[in-house]
């Protein structure tokens, strides 16, 4: 959503990596399914009847054999973001998906998310305490409202219908340069960054705010709600809960796990080299979340957590559209992927001057890099 130079995807296709962006399913570049041709999957019911469960446990494995498969390759670097490390601790802890864990060189996860029991973002508290969700998901006609709304057959086109009200009534008009107009105020307020982890006007292109609200938030479905607010209320990184009960009563869970209440993963069997990188001021990967996270990590060993840092200016998006990423995110990362991926060797002159003076990229590359944007047709 920014400029080449400010979007890690193509520094990193610059510096001769062979760049796949995967997409989550329900979002507007991810609309079908593999078991429901012959139909428009983005209405079907059982198409919304999904959480991030299901993304970690059949959509990053099917986007891993794809690319392994393609490319030939023995690993892949894996860099994700908020949800998007939310499935891979998912996957990658899971003793079915070992073989998938074993094929991942590294994992760099920007504003990370396992825990969400401390957030201080304003719409997942309320949602933690919305215990009528999951028995509003339960009525189909609710059910198929609420997936019409947030997914990307209808969200993604009101939010983008929103851009223009928003910028007037709080912004002051997206376009608008003058010193004295409310654009700072109301995002150094943290009102966006509370609502959609928006950053503050530190590192913002304020030309290019009608982009960002575009496409943040992006679709999802209600389950996977439920499944967040979930999370919030149990302070627990653990599957989706359709339904408790004591003893060995029979009940949705019991059906499902063979327990009253649903397994957490088991972060204590993680095993893939990870990188921790959190904001300051983000307010969805809370500080006490992160650290919970970072403990459980540094048990598993040293060759686990490689490093943990925060970038205490930063927010929850800051890592996707923050201008300074190219000073302040970018060198740290591909540090590491060098090493994960080339191992040391000496400074390669071809490589393009993107980053200060004293930090040198000792990457085996050249400018062939490519980026591919994975339409992934979703499994079950």
């Amino acid at each position: 959503m920014n400029m080449p130079d400010q979007s890690l995807g193509f520094v990193l296709a610059d510096l001769g990596y062979d760049v796949w962006l995967g997409n989550n399913r329900g979002t507007s570049y991810s609309m079908e399914h593999i078991k429901m041709d012959g139909e428009w999957e983005g209405w079907s019911e059982d198409f919304w009847d999904f959480s991030w469960d299901h993304m970690a446990r059949y959509d990053l494995p099917a986007e891993l054999t794809e690319i392994l498969q393609v490319t030939g390759q023995d690993q892949v670097a894996y860099v994700g973001h908020s949800q998007g490390t939310t499935q891979a601790f998912a996957a990658f802890s899971s003793p079915e998906l070992e073989e998938f864990a074993d094929r991942v060189s590294i994992h760099v996860a920007l504003a990370p998310v396992a825990f969400v029991g401390n957030t201080e973002s304003m719409l997942f508290q309320m949602a933690g305490q919305l215990d009528v969700l999951q028995d509003l998901i339960g009525i189909p006609s609710v059910k198929s409202l609420a997936n019409s709304l947030l997914g990307a057959g209808g969200g993604a086109n009101m939010i983008q219908s929103l851009v223009p009200g928003l910028c007037s009534a709080f912004l002051g008009g997206c376009e608008n340069d003058d010193d004295d107009n409310p654009h700072e105020f109301f995002f150094n307020t943290g009102m966006m960054g509370s609502l959609f982890g928006l950053p503050d006007m530190k590192h913002l292109n304020q030309t290019r705010i009608p982009v960002y609200l575009a496409h943040i938030p992006e679709g999802t479905s209600i389950r996977n709600l439920v499944h967040w607010a979930q999370s919030v209320k149990s302070k627990r990184f653990q599957k989706y809960d359709y339904g408790g009960c004591s003893g060995n009563t029979a009940c949705p869970n019991t059906l499902r796990y063979g327990s009253g209440r649903p397994p957490e993963y088991d972060l204590y069997s993680y095993r893939v080299p990870t990188v921790l990188v959190s904001g300051g001021k983000d307010p969805i990967s809370n500080k006490k979340d992160v650290k919970k996270l970072k403990n459980i990590l540094a048990d598993n060993g040293g060759d686990v957590l490689l490093e943990s840092k925060t970038i205490d200016s930063y927010d929850h998006n800051d890592f996707t559209i923050a201008i300074d990423g190219d000073k302040v995110l970018f060198p740290m990362v591909v540090e590491h992927l060098v090493r994960a991926t080339c191992g040391p060797g000496p400074p390669n002159p071809d490589l393009p001057s993107l980053f200060p003076p004293n930090w040198v990229v000792t990457a085996q590359g050249s400018r062939s890099g490519s980026m591919r944007n994975f339409l992934d047709r979703n499994l079950p």
